[in-house]
């Protein structure tokens, strides 16, 4: 329930942090869909540009994901708000 703002901007961040780990999982398919896609076509080199296209732009996504999760967690936790929030491994 939204009372305040600091519980408006709870909701919110745990509600970007689904949305981010969807993001994430996508970042990574498509990380692992290049590398499918350069072992299979190793006589195609356009094919495998393409691949490399993929790769790359996902670690491209994955490194501002990252970054952009650093700078929330950075806020929240300036502002006082829940920790939690921020998509962590070994939970």
């Amino acid at each position: 329930m939204v009372t305040d703002f600091r519980s408006l901007m709870q909701l919110f961040l745990s509600l970007l942090g689904t949305f981010m780990s969807l993001l994430y999982a996508a970042a990574f398919v498509a990380f692992f869909w290049g590398i499918v896609q350069y072992i299979f076509n190793t006589e195609d080199s356009k094919k495998r540009a393409e691949a490399t296209n993929w790769m790359v732009w996902s670690v491209v996504a994955l490194f501002v994901m990252v970054t952009l999760w650093g700078i929330v967690g950075l806020l929240s936790r300036t502002f006082g708000l829940t920790p939690n929030v921020i998509p962590q491994l070994g939970r």
